[in-house]
């Protein structure tokens, strides 16, 4: 397999292109609707081979916070986990997920199934693009495999979920279901309200994005005979709810700028762009 695997060493590049939208006449600058769909093509006039659709999503209300995540568990049954995960989050404020869907176990799939039907989750398949790998298994393989080459395709799904809500959610988060944002808090528009606050407090300019950095909540703490082992002894607590159960954290956060995660705050992003 090892030789399969590396005629897919070369890596896979995205790219994100900008351009202005030409003006349709008759229609004044700030009101012109948006095109239905756009062309890409090479070089000037030439005959397009492509037609791909444009979202223009701008509901009348924008709502607080949503997060965005690819799945790939093959064989991981982490369905409860997940479960445990959905429900923190939506605690939180967060009012809709964007899982990315590759290859999920089939009690994964009964989850995100319930949680669609109850409109918090909105799962997409997806493929990897170009001559990358994409049948069953081989796919999970190549990617465990070659990881500078999953976390380069992992920012096609992330940009589609972060311009396909630039207008509906005022903040967006990329989390793996084993995280979930510090809070001393009831909700995380509380927190963003004093970090808002003391941001410009501390510098008069709106942040793009809030930064925070990780600390770990182990399973197993201590060394030798001083280990603790978690065994569910949260008392009131299932001991199935696995992120409830650990609550004891490492002392010492991560270096700056390693394993951040970020809310990303979608109106100075929309500026930006």
């Amino acid at each position: 397999m090892d030789r399969i695997i590396e005629l897919f060493s070369y890596i896979e590049s995205a790219y994100v292109i900008n351009f202005k939208v030409p003006r349709i006449k008759g229609f004044p600058k700030k009101t012109a609707p948006a095109p239905d769909s756009i062309s890409l093509v090479e070089s000037k006039c030439q005959k397009p081979r492509n037609n791909l659709r444009v979202f223009n999503n701008r509901p009348e209300v924008k709502q607080d916070f949503a997060v965005c995540k690819g799945l790939d568990f093959l064989h991981e049954d982490l369905s409860v986990r997940l479960i445990g995960w959905n429900e923190l989050l939506k605690i939180l404020g967060v009012k809709k997920i964007f899982l990315y869907e590759m290859e999920i176990h089939s009690n994964i799939s009964k989850v995100l199934h319930y949680y669609q039907n109850q409109g918090i989750v909105e799962s997409t398949p997806i493929t990897l693009p170009g001559d990358q790998p994409n049948l069953p298994g081989f796919r999970h393989l190549y990617l465990k495999d070659k990881l500078t080459a999953k976390r380069q395709n992992e920012s096609i799904p992330y940009n589609d979920c972060l311009y396909r809500n630039l207008y509906s959610y005022s903040y967006l988060a990329l989390l793996d279901i084993d995280e979930v944002m510090p809070i001393q808090h009831n909700n995380w528009s509380q927190l963003m309200d004093v970090e808002e606050h003391e941001s410009l407090k501390e510098k008069n300019y709106s942040r793009a994005s809030y930064n925070v950095r990780n600390a770990y909540f182990l399973d197993e703490l201590g060394v030798g005979a001083q280990q603790m082992k978690h065994t569910g002894h949260e008392p009131g607590i299932p001991t199935y709810l696995h992120m409830l159960q650990y609550v004891y954290r490492s002392r010492n956060y991560t270096k700056p700028g390693q394993y951040v995660k970020c809310f990303f705050e979608l109106l100075i992003l929309l500026m930006i762009i």
